[in-house]
Parts: C-alpha cells; sequence; structure tokens
C-alpha cells in the first residue's frame, strides 16, 4: 500500500453492516467515508476525490452494478470493489467485466472481513499499474507529437523508410509537395515503397536523377554508405525547381530507419546560377570574358588532343580604338565595344563555339572542331559585318567606319604542345595584320 493514508468511500444502505465495516476499516488506517444510498454515493464522489471506492450490490435506489457504471463518469481511474453476498458470483464476474477492480462475497460469519485489507490493497496496486501504464502511454504519444511536430516545423520535405523501402512516416511538407504536384496517388504515403514510386517512368520525366536516387537510398539501407547526397533539378514546362535530397540512418534507437529528405533549393541554386554567370560574364559587354575562354581552351585543346582534331582561335582588336576613344568620348567607347561584342556573338552559331572578351577592345573567338577553311570563312564574315555595320570612326586612318585586325591561328595539337601556344600563335599573328595596315586578316 502507499506509505500516505488512502481515502476510502465505503456505500452501503444496511447502517449495522456499514458501520462494522467502516470501524474496521479505520482500524486498519484508512481514511473512511461512508453513504447511506446509491446517490448519496454519487453525490459524496461528486465533491470529493477517493483513492478507493466499495459499493455494496444490492441497494433500493440503485445497484452496486448501477454504480459501477455511474461512478468512473465522476471520478475516474478510481479502482472500485464490489460487495455482494453469498451465492452472487455470477453477478461479481459481471461486475468485473463493467470495470471493478474486485469483488468481495460476504459471507454470515464474516470472514470476508479478515480478507478485505489485501483485497483493497492488490485493487489499489492494480490500479496503480494501470496508472502508469496509463502515464506510460500518455508520455510515449507526447513524444510522438512532439516528433511529428518538431518534423512538421522543418520546410525540407521528410519521409522515414524502412530496409525495403517502405515508407513508415512522412511530414507535413512531404504531403503537401506531394499532392500539389501529383507525385503519388496515395494520400498518406504510408507503407508505399518510395523505391518503386521513384522508378515510375512519369516521376523520371520530372526528376531526372531518380536512379542515381533509388541507389543511394538502396546504398545507405544496405550500410554501403553512412550518407547520400544528391542535388537534382526538378522542373515541369512552368518552372524550373532544384532540390537538395539528404538520405541518412536513423540514430541507434531505430537503426533500421533511413530518414529521406528532399530540401527545395530554387532560391540557392537560382543564386549560385546568377554569381556563376556574373563570373563567367563580362561587365560592359554581357559576352564570356577571359576566364570562359581559359577555361574552354584548356578542356577544348585536350578533348582535341585525344580526337586528333583541328580547333582554330581567331584573336581580333578594334582599330584605332584610342582614338575613337579620345575624339567620341567614353561613354560612346563603351558603346562600340558593346556593339562590336554583340555582333561577334552573333557570327557564332555552334554550343561549343565561344566568344569572350579578351581584355580593353580585344575579343577573342574559339573553335573547336574548326580547321584553316572554316575559320577563314568567319574572319571574312566578321570583316564584311563590320564594314556593314558602318560605325563612323573620324580619327581611323584606313577607312572612315569602324574596322577589325584579326589574327586567325589553327593547329592539330598534340600532347607536346601546351594550349596557349595555339593563342600565341593567334596573337603574334594579330599583331602582323596591325603592323601591316589594320582592317585585315592575318594568317599563317
Amino acid at each position: 500500500m502507499n506509505q500516505s493514508p488512502i481515502k476510502l468511500l465505503y456505500i452501503d444502505d444496511d447502517p449495522g453492516l456499514r458501520r462494522l465495516i467502516e470501524k474496521k476499516l479505520k482500524r486498519l488506517r484508512f481514511i473512511v467515508s461512508t453513504a447511506e444510498n446509491g446517490f448519496d454515493g454519487i453525490e459524496k464522489c461528486e465533491n470529493e476525490q477517493f483513492d478507493i471506492i466499495i459499493v455494496d450490490q444490492n441497494m433500493p435506489d440503485i445497484s452496486g452494478l448501477g454504480l459501477i457504471y455511474k461512478i468512473p463518469h465522476i471520478i475516474e481511474h478510481t479502482p472500485i470493489i464490489m460487495m455482494t453476498g453469498g451465492g452472487d458470483e455470477t453477478l461479481a464476474v459481471d461486475a468485473l467485466k463493467s470495470g471493478a477492480s474486485d469483488y468481495v462475497i460476504k459471507d454470515t460469519a464474516g470472514r470476508f472481513l479478515e480478507n478485505i485489507q489485501a483485497t483493497i490493497s492488490n485493487a489499489i496496486d492494480k490500479q496503480n499499474l494501470i496508472n502508469e501504464k496509463r502515464q506510460i502511454e500518455k508520455t510515449l504519444q507526447e513524444n510522438l507529437d512532439l516528433n511529428k511536430a518538431i518534423l512538421n516545423s522543418i520546410s525540407a520535405s521528410i519521409a522515414i523508410l524502412d530496409q525495403k523501402g517502405h515508407i513508415v512516416e512522412v511530414n507535413k511538407q512531404w504531403l503537401d509537395f506531394g499532392r500539389e504536384n501529383d507525385i503519388s496517388p496515395y494520400y498518406d504515403f504510408i507503407d508505399v515503397n518510395y523505391l518503386d514510386v521513384c522508378k515510375q517512368p512519369k516521376h523520371q520525366l520530372y526528376f531526372d536523377k531518380a536512379e542515381e536516387a533509388c541507389k543511394g537510398i538502396e546504398d545507405v539501407i544496405n550500410g554501403v554508405q553512412d550518407g547520400f547526397k544528391l542535388v537534382y533539378e526538378c522542373s515541369s514546362p512552368e518552372e524550373q525547381r532544384w532540390f537538395e535530397m539528404r538520405v541518412t540512418k536513423v540514430a541507434d534507437l531505430a537503426p533500421t530507419k533511413v530518414v529521406v529528405s528532399h530540401e527545395d533549393i530554387t532560391s540557392l541554386k537560382s543564386s549560385e546560377i546568377m554569381l556563376k554567370k556574373l563570373s563567367e560574364t563580362d561587365g560592359l559587354t554581357g559576352i564570356s570574358n577571359r576566364r570562359v575562354f581559359d577555361e574552354a581552351i584548356e578542356r577544348e585543346y585536350s578533348r582535341a588532343v585525344r580526337n586528333k582534331s583541328s580547333i582554330a582561335v581567331l584573336m581580333m582588336d578594334i582599330d584605332f580604338f584610342k582614338a575613337y576613344n579620345d575624339h567620341y568620348g567614353h561613354l560612346q567607347g563603351d558603346e562600340c565595344i558593346k556593339s562590336v561584342a554583340n555582333l561577334l556573338k552573333n557570327s557564332i552559331s555552334r554550343p561549343t563555339d565561344i566568344c569572350a572578351r579578351y581584355g580593353g577592345e580585344e575579343f577573342v573567338i574559339l573553335l573547336p572542331d574548326t580547321d584553316i577553311d572554316g575559320a577563314m570563312h568567319l574572319a571574312n564574315n566578321i570583316i564584311e559585318s563590320i564594314r556593314k555595320e558602318n560605325i563612323p570612326h573620324e580619327k581611323s586612318t584606313v577607312a572612315d567606319h569602324l574596322t577589325l585586325s584579326i589574327g586567325v591561328a589553327t593547329l592539330i595539337p598534340n600532347k607536346e604542345t601546351p594550349s596557349n601556344s595555339l593563342v600565341d600563335k593567334a596573337d603574334i599573328l594579330l599583331y602582323k595584320a596591325k603592323n601591316a595596315g589594320r582592317n585585315r586578316i592575318y594568317t599563317v
């Protein structure tokens, strides 16, 4: 029994038996309240709290069985002992089925009083175990609710998978994303095999790295790797979006579970793309800058070595640009550079061709898989386009309009020849074109 005194309510319409049992219980150190009938007992339950209640079955106003139904609605989780007369064992069993903790069968010799303390103690111990279990379940549910709330507060879409790839838990963001994008016909995703969903053809139209993602998830599930990360594009004709997928093992408490998260990083990716574009774009003209050209020449030069193919570089310079700048002013000089850059950019058509501002009034064009005939054809087109553009240049000594000097170099490279040799060659040829009178193309 508990160390603190136990508060007990005894309900019986027999005054003699009520006084006898009250006296017995008080000697056993119980704090006893009595009620002379069922309704009196109900009233006491409405006004006081008791640790245990004993009810007699046979009362004129309401039976003990009736009290067993009513009292729990007034006082929750309080054990009730039914007291019945001899021969009422069936009724006692009905009382247990109705929620009584135990029963006592009265006998005329009063031997039942010798066992009443043990019956009360057992009923209280049983109720304490029930209360502990209920508290554990309540705490567990509170923890589950807290974990769910935490999951739902995370901006990423999160699912927890078992060892076979079946979803056992998802957060609100996962559900919302799935429903908004018609990712799955399932409304709660629970028990859905996520690996099978990813492998469906209709999802691969949007999720361009579905196979790689599935392998990453399987590797983490099978212990091949501790974690997996993948940045992927998940776009539709209406919008372009980027996501980062992370797969990790759940902590030691659930080592057979895997967490899959998808974070929308479109804003971050857009910023990265913008920054990359800015870092690769000439601020004045909007065409590629020298950094892009330097990276491209290394890449294409190595490819040309492998393929034994020809590669060409056109190095160009605006003739008498300093004189143009001094005469027309720097603002007009900037407009002149932008016009030339736009003309050069429009002169190339292949995705692999690179047009870049090399510095100042110098421009360069890289032409992979191009021989001398192709390079010269483009150079002549550029000279003609500049002539047709007819940008006035009063300080030029070779024409009344803006002109270019072009050095054209081609090469079938080998491993022994560095990539800068082609650029140096084009630069030398440009220098020769300028020395030869400008407004011309110079090649070997």
